[in-house]
């Protein structure tokens, strides 16, 4: 059966918004093993800003100009065709450029404030 090797594989990620993600994942077994990869909630997979995937074949996972829609869980899923398959979650957080705060007002005869600050730095009201 295969063997995911946690050593050489992608561990859990935190990138900044609009960076670049490579995520690998490296098995072991005889015959040599498929890998694919699949979100963890189903939704597909986000190569870049016009190629999206409901699966996606190979070693390694690379994905453009990330966003915070690409945040949450992937199964990286090994199989050779000798049960079981494996899979291993690695879960990709990303550390979003700006923060958009809505203080919503019951009267609206008051002007709804907005807060955009940059993340890590101090807002102004």
């Amino acid at each position: 059966p295969p063997n995911i090797d946690d050593s050489q594989s992608s561990s859990d990620a935190i990138v900044r918004e609009g960076a670049n993600v490579s995520l690998t994942c490296k098995a072991t077994g005889s015959p040599t093993p498929s890998i694919r990869w699949k979100r963890d909630d189903g939704t597909k997979i986000s190569i870049n800003k016009t190629l999206a995937v409901a699966e996606w074949e190979g070693e390694t996972l690379e994905m453009a100009r990330i966003s915070r829609l690409d945040m949450g869980a992937y199964l990286c899923i090994a199989s050779n065709g000798i049960p079981p398959t494996v899979s291993k979650q690695i879960k990709v957080s990303v550390d979003c450029k700006y923060i958009l705060c809505l203080f919503n007002c019951n009267d609206l005869s008051k002007i709804n404030a907005i807060i955009l600050a940059l993340s890590g730095e101090k807002s102004l009201l």
